[in-house]
């Protein structure tokens, strides 16, 4: 018996689902009380409901009662005597062999008996509601796509391929890989079973004609020698099990009875441990198809046969190998009524042996993770393992980095995903499985992204450091942080993964299931499609990507705009997506493929705005940027009426049977359009702000609408009837709850506001976010709210009392768009930050540590074991860096903390605002020493500090640059003077940077006036004016071991000088702006240049290398203190190393927000980066080589 699976609805975690057994007997009263209309609607769902459930499952098949049960129920009443006759047949034959079964195989059918009528429950409720399309009971899809002549049925239950053998089993199967759980099998081999189908051809002269001579006689057990006749698969199963003659016997004539030529029964027999729809090599079908005897056929031959007589179809490869796929109807009655399980848990442990394994526990893992792939085994092998009961080496299997870094590069993360499924449907309490599974999923996008040896064992150590493991699981977790320094040390020619010495990754077994990355712009629509475990999302950078949810990756891109989407829309049957965008088009896509289906040019690039759908798809309405509103045809992409407004439109939504749509203006207006009639039937005045949202129910009974002005109000007919006011500043989101009764509004001030209807007064305020409110949302059965927030996180509470049940931290930019998910579990936001994030409500542990709740904006490490991390939260926190342990936070700024310094001796430390507040702190005791106080009027542009922190220079905007004694708060000179231009004594232009020696004896200004300046602190005095700039200088950087200043400007230049001399030494021109320079003190310059690359200058070689590195800005650099390496972070979310003496990037790691800054600090080799969210990592770089 092969495995069961099931796509577990709107569940991320099939082992945590509850599921319940069936009930005949419940099942045969309910069908005997179908009576009428409403009886026979209620039928044809049960009977809808047990045919998708048999398909849903026909990858393997139930147990034969299931299967007599279902043929019973499904044929008309005159042929009922008949199946159940045959069914009888079956259903005792299953009952006598289950008399012998183990206990293993007991508890596997009751599991999955138990998964069945969970798939049950839930499609027969959604086809009750309506909200589910399944094969045979007439559901029509979007109207509008089936007039779409180029969309064919690519989304029917089951398409065929041109040679008449089903190429999809699965009811919700989509030509767009769709990896839910009951179709496994099918993409973890789409690749080949594609190929398969381009290469077959009904041409017999292809793979050859059919031999007419050389069958074997008819085989005689009582010959000598006799089992060595047999397929060496069969005599596995001579070994393991008794008097197994006799059933020999069965099958064979069970499967002769089929069409298999007598002499082929046993190699078509075999053919059933493959799983369906999964073609299989030559190669591997000579494995099954062994003899130890002289009798042994060709293995091409045996399958030319089979071909020829249909039971197995093949087809050449262009490499030359021949491919074999056998018909899926052979291999489900193989399983079903043919053979026994036994026999098929023996043929699966065979394939395992065929290909190396070993019964030694110090071989057979390392033999199987290294197998040598033919196409079929790397993709199949943990189907096997699971199928033939070695789930303790399948195990192994899943557990080794290496194993799922291999299988990830070969298949894709659904097969890797897959194969953990499958250890889960009979371990459903291996907690340690599921950590490493969520670990993986989390990880999927950093892996696909970056192809790194190694980094699945990084990323996966990285994510479990403080996850809820079991005393095995943190044995293995040790294991794998010494096998990743070894791996290290062995791999120094390739690119290493650096390791995270602290849980700066999210870490698994929190709130945060999944992180989905590939927008490059803000996500502002999300949209989760009716099959419950896909989502689809738009973005200000042009793309609509769809997501499996419960694989973790993209299964779709569409590339569907040149500039932004500013909304998004999706049918009721979730076949359509139509979105607008400001380059002035509207496109209908079809959901299958992502094909453009219409395209529709408003015209004069006017961007449009606002768009609402028809949910069957017939028609949409836009409104563009000059107030125009437009009605479509989606069937001809013809416009049918047009509206013109006197103001441009904020909202628009459409009446529930789309026949009224309701239109709000930003100067506060509430329209009603009559689609029949196209007529204006209702205008509503009385917001003084602009309409940000509107409810609206059946007829035009009830408009409630939100607006800037603080207001909601709620319309019946052309009146006023409630008026709810004062809801701190503007309403920027509402949810009504089904009843109608109540209403909760998201406000700028960052409350959500709960308000009686009937009554118009507020019931109760949910007070928790520190922005505004951008989203609000309900579970299905309204027991909690969620919410979500500029401040970039989302908060569960609880509806009836306003408790917060959960606080979804992980966003590093604001929160757009909220969904969540059909049974209220799972909760998905996208966000500025350009990610979307899965969310479990009901996890919960949750590792919280002592991060910065804002963008981290400096670190400081000196050669001491403290680090300093400071930034938007104005806190500044202490770490031991030997440790990577907290040790307190500093608390006196008022705004943000930009800038930071420990000093030389390592015990004191100077933070700066842009408030002009400067402090120096005794580290040890963690205290404030003495500093500069707040000040009104310009703010701090610029700091530096001497090494001692007694002296600062500081320069404010308006170009004033002054030195300062921090300890006695005085003013010891002035360098530049508030409005001063006068160039015998200074800049003649804004002061753009500045910078100070270690002993504070010189001060380098850059201007405005393309000039810099080199100053005597002592003296006060302008030692030298350096100019070679053409363009204004915006930075600076200084080495004083190597007596080198560099600076750069708006002219794309960069120029390095001896600043004492006042000489310049070398100047390079590049394509682009620099964003950042540093130098080295062997006299290495790196450049980072605004599109993410970086140049590094070679003074000895005199050459310019520029090394691609990053795909979004970088946002610091730094050079290694012997000059050999170089090192970068970036807001893509990496942090690279380039070793110089290759040129070439060897060291690598990937986060879950984007790098702002970091530190190196040099004596332990350990890097401090601080990321736009907060987050504070230690890494160790110590394994490269010196």
């Amino acid at each position: 018996m092969g495995l069961r699976e099931s796509k577990q609805k709107d569940s991320l975690d099939l082992a945590t689902t509850s599921t319940p057994t069936i009930d005949k007997k419940q099942q045969q009263e309910e069908e005997a009380g179908g009576q009428g209309t409403e009886g026979q609607k209620l039928e044809d769902a049960r009977r809808g409901t047990q045919e998708a459930q048999w398909n849903a499952h026909q990858l393997t098949s139930s147990s034969s009662e299931d299967f007599a049960a279902w043929m019973v129920s499904r044929c008309p009443s005159d042929e009922e005597a008949a199946v159940k006759e045959g069914a009888a047949s079956v259903a005792s034959t299953v009952l006598e062999e289950g008399a012998e079964q183990s206990e293993r195989e007991k508890k596997d059918l009751v599991s999955r008996a138990d998964i069945a009528a969970d798939d049950a429950t839930d499609v027969g409720e959604c086809k009750k509601s309506g909200t589910v399309e399944s094969p045979g009971t007439g559901t029509q899809r979007s109207e509008a796509s089936l007039r779409f002549s180029d969309r064919g049925h690519a989304s029917e239950s089951s398409g065929r391929g041109s040679h008449g053998f089903t190429t999809r089993v699965s009811m919700t199967s989509s030509a767009r890989s769709s990896f839910a759980l009951e179709q496994a099998d099918i993409s973890v081999n789409r690749k080949s079973l594609e190929m398969f189908l381009g290469h077959m051809s009904a041409d017999e002269t292809l793979v050859g004609s059919a031999p007419t001579t050389g069958t074997l006689e008819r085989l005689s057990l009582d010959e000598p020698d006799s089992e060595s006749l047999h397929l060496v698969a069969f005599q596995e199963v001579i070994k393991e099990q008794e008097d197994v003659y006799d059933v020999f016997d069965q099958v064979e004539q069970a499967i002769v009875r089929i069409g298999v030529p007598k002499d082929l029964w046993q190699e078509v027999c075999v053919l059933a441990v493959l799983p369906v729809d999964t073609p299989a090599p030559l190669s591997m079908l000579k494995r099954l198809w062994t003899r130890r005897s002289e009798r042994d056929q060709d293995a091409e031959s045996v399958l030319v046969r089979l071909n020829h007589t249909g039971i197995v179809k093949a087809a050449r490869f262009p490499d030359g190998m021949l491919w074999g796929l056998p018909k899926s109807n052979v291999l489900k009655r193989i399983h079903s009524t043919i053979l026994p399980e036994n026999f098929l848990s023996s043929f699966h442990r065979y394939v395992v042996k065929s290909y190396g394994w070993s019964a030694s526990e110090e071989v057979e893992q390392v033999s199987l993770a290294h197998v040598d792939d033919d196409g079929y085994i790397v993709s199949n092998l943990c189907h096997h393992l699971i199928a033939g009961r070695m789930d303790n080496i399948a195990r192994e299997m899943l557990i080794d980095p290496d194993w799922l870094e291999r299988k990830l590069r070969v298949c894709s993360a659904a097969a890797v995903v897959n194969d953990f499924r499958r250890y889960l449907m009979f371990h459903v309490h291996d907690s340690d499985i599921k950590l490493v599974l969520e670990a993986f999923q989390m990880s999927i996008g950093v892996l696909t992204k970056n192809p790194v040896h190694g980094l699945v064992r990084s990323q996966l150590v990285g994510r479990l450091l403080v996850a809820p493991l079991s005393a095995q699981g943190k044995d293995w977790l040790r294991k794998q942080q010494n096998l990743q320094a070894v791996a290290l040390a062995a791999h120094s020619e390739s690119i290493i993964p650096i390791s995270a010495l602290n849980p700066c990754l999210d870490q698994a077994g929190g709130l945060q299931r999944l992180c989905l990355k590939g927008h490059r712009g803000p996500v502002t629509h999300v949209y989760i499609l009716q099959v419950g475990t896909e989502a689809i999302t738009a973005s200000a950078d042009g793309t609509m990507r769809v997501w499996d949810l419960e694989i973790g990756d993209c299964i779709l891109e569409i590339k569907a705009h040149q500039g932004p989407i500013t909304d998004m829309r999706v049918t009721a049957d979730s076949s359509l997506v139509v979105s607008s965008s400001e380059d002035g088009t509207m496109r209908a896509f079809e959901l299958e493929r992502g094909r453009c289906l219409r395209t529709v040019g408003v015209g004069g690039g006017i961007p449009l705005e606002r768009m609402v759908l028809d949910p069957f798809g017939r028609f949409t309405i836009t409104s563009n940027a000059e107030g125009v509103i437009c009605m479509w045809d989606l069937g001809s992409a013809a416009p049918m009426h047009k509206f013109v407004t006197h103001a441009r439109v904020t909202c628009m939504e459409l009446s529930p049977c789309s026949d009224y749509v309701v239109l709000g203006t930003i100067d506060g207006l509430v329209l009603a359009i009559e689609i029949a009639s196209w007529k204006l039937v209702s205008k509503l005045e009385g917001h003084t702000g602009a309409i940000t949202c509107l409810h609206v129910t059946h007829q035009l009974r009830r408009i409630l609408s939100a607006s800037e002005d603080g207001c909601v109000k709620v319309w019946e007919g052309n009146r006023l009837k409630r008026d709810m006011e004062n809801l701190g500043g503007s309403v920027n989101c509402m949810h009504v709850i089904k009843s109608g009764k109540r209403v909760i509004c998201g406000c700028e001030d960052g409350k959500a506001r709960v308000w009686d209807i009937s009554r118009g007064s507020c019931v109760s305020v949910l007070d928790g976010h520190m922005g505004a409110i951008r989203a609000v949302t309900m579970s299905p059965y309204e027991e909690k709210v969620v919410t979500a927030s500029s401040d970039g996180t989302s908060i569960a509470w609880k509806t009836d009392s306003g408790e917060i049940l959960r606080v979804l931290e992980g966003h590093s930019g604001g929160i757009l768009c909220l969904e969540v998910t059909r049974r209220g579990r799972f909760g998905v936001t996208g966000s500025e930050d350009g990610s979307v994030r899965v969310w479990d409500f009901s996890a919960v542990y949750s590792h919280i540590p002592h991060w910065h709740s804002g963008s981290i904006r400096t670190v400081s490490t000196g050669n001491g074991v403290a680090v300093a991390t400071a930034g938007d939260d104005s806190i500044a926190h202490l770490w031991d860096i030997t440790k990577e342990e907290f040790l307190g936070s500093l608390r006196k700024h008022t705004v943000s903390i930009r800038w930071s310094k420990i000093s030389g001796d390592r015990t004191r430390l100077l933070t700066a605002s842009p408030n002009r507040q400067v402090s120096v702190w005794d580290i040890a005791e963690q205290k404030f020493l003495y500093g500069l106080p707040a000040h009104q009027g310009s703010r701090i542009k610029c700091i530096s500090a001497t090494d001692d922190l007694k002296l600062a220079v500081i320069c404010l905007f308006d170009s004033t640059v002054t030195l300062w004694n921090v300890e006695t708060q005085e003013i010891v000179r002035c360098l530049q003077k508030w409005g001063q231009r006068d160039a015998s004594v200074g800049h003649t232009s804004a002061v753009n940077e500045l910078v100070m020696t270690k002993d504070g004896s010189h001060v380098i200004t850059a201007s405005k006036d393309s000039t810099l300046r080199v100053w005597d602190v002592r003296k006060g005095e302008c030692l030298h004016v350096l100019e070679e700039h053409m363009d204004s200088v915006v930075g600076l950087h200084l080495e004083e071991a190597s007596n080198l200043l560099a600076s750069y400007s708006l002219d794309q230049s960069l120029v390095t000088w001896d600043f004492q001399r006042g000489e310049k030494l070398s100047r390079v021109k590049f394509k682009q702006r620099i964003k950042l320079v540093a130098l080295s003190s062997d006299r290495k310059i790196a450049a980072a240049l605004e599109d993410g690359s970086i140049s590094v200058v070679l003074p000895q070689k005199h050459q310019v290398k520029e090394i691609r590195m990053h795909s979004d800005e970088v946002t610091h650099l730094s050079f290694t203190e012997d000059g050999r390496y170089l090192i970068s972070a970036s807001r893509d979310c990496s942090l690279r190393v380039v070793d110089l003496t290759q040129e070439r990037v060897c060291a690598i790691f990937v986060g879950d927000c984007g790098f702002t800054c970091f530190s190196l600090h040099h004596p332990t080799q350990h890097i401090v980066a601080g990321t736009d969210r907060g987050v504070v990592s230690f890494l160790d770089i110590s394994v490269l080589p010196c």
